[in-house]
């Protein structure tokens, strides 16, 4: 019973180290691919803010140039020279973001060159007004040369943002699916872990009452044997096979003036006379043709075979 006890507590927790592990790895796993996908629904994000405050610059930049194009004051191109500062930190900005992807990449190449044309007509705007005056620069926006390149801009800009936030709705669908399906995964192996954890319960419980009651069984049936035992009218000791006493009844406990507690554990050979079981052995070793030890001990193998062999 307790191998059997042992054996089920071995196993139960072999397989619940097991399931503890497999819910630990979905787990881990289930949290980096939340961290990769917030990760990367962040840089989504990042990219659409970018591509708009470059729009946003790109027109500040354009109306700082055509406002000193109009009134020819100075003042202007304050507002236009900080523009272009800073719409070289987004182009840069831009550029490192996307460069993982081949295909954005590509796309922000084509870009920043609508970009550079359309800064290329700005200059050439206030190189006009500077050194032609109003009528000069009316020339060079009446070329419409701007308004294509600044209108292609912000096509560009626009396909590129549509892009990225349809990416972001499939990027935050799947991310929600893989929660879903960890939840999923994790719920059914920690039910699985509990209904085993359960089930082991209750065979070792089981089992433990199995052995509770073989265990009061063999105390009752001990019972029973003492009981008979100490019945009889004349004395009865067991030892065992090197002749230590084991049991001792009433009647021997009164033929040899012991208590049992007395008795159990010594060599039986202690309450006979030496010279009696020498002399007993001897007889008996004389009547059966093979030595018989004179201690109580049983004999042994070839004792046996001996014993087994014709006189």
């Amino acid at each position: 019973m307790r191998r059997e006890i042992r054996l089920w507590i071995i196993a139960t927790s072999a397989v619940g180290l097991a399931t503890l592990c497999v819910v630990s790895w979905l787990s881990y796993h289930s949290t980096r691919e939340l961290i990769a996908a917030n990760q990367r629904l962040a840089q989504a994000h990042k990219l659409i803010e970018d591509l708009t405050t470059l729009h946003v610059v790109l027109d500040d930049a354009e109306s700082s140039c055509r406002g000193y194009a109009l009134s020819g004051k100075a003042e202007y191109l304050h507002p236009y020279d900080a523009a272009l500062a800073q719409l070289d930190v987004r182009v840069q900005v831009l550029r490192h973001d996307l460069g993982p992807d081949a295909n954005r990449s590509r796309q922000f190449q084509e870009l920043e060159q609508l970009i550079q044309a359309r800064l290329q007509v700005m200059r050439e705007l206030v190189e006009a007004r500077q050194k032609g005056g109003f009528d000069a620069a009316v020339r060079v926006v009446q070329s419409d040369r701007g308004k294509k390149l600044t209108d292609e801009i912000r096509q560009r800009i626009s396909a590129m943002q549509t892009e990225e936030r349809n990416d972001l709705l499939d990027r935050e669908r799947d991310s929600r699916q893989q929660a879903r399906t960890t939840t999923v995964a994790v719920g059914l192996t920690s039910v699985f872990g509990i209904a085993l954890l359960v089930t082991a319960a209750l065979v070792i419980y089981r089992i433990t009452r199995e052995s509770e009651r073989a265990h009061i069984a063999l105390h009752n049936a001990e019972r029973i044997q003492r009981t008979i035992l100490n019945s009889a009218n004349y004395g009865m000791i067991s030892t065992d096979t090197e002749g230590a006493i084991l049991t001792v009844n009433a009647a021997a406990e009164k033929w040899l003036q012991y208590a049992s507690t007395e008795l159990i554990g010594i060599n039986i050979s202690k309450v006979h006379d030496e010279e009696e079981l020498r002399a007993r052995a001897d007889q008996l070793t004389r009547a059966m043709g093979m030595p018989v030890p004179g201690d109580f001990r049983a004999p042994s193998s070839s004792f046996s075979a001996s014993r087994s062999a014709p006189t």
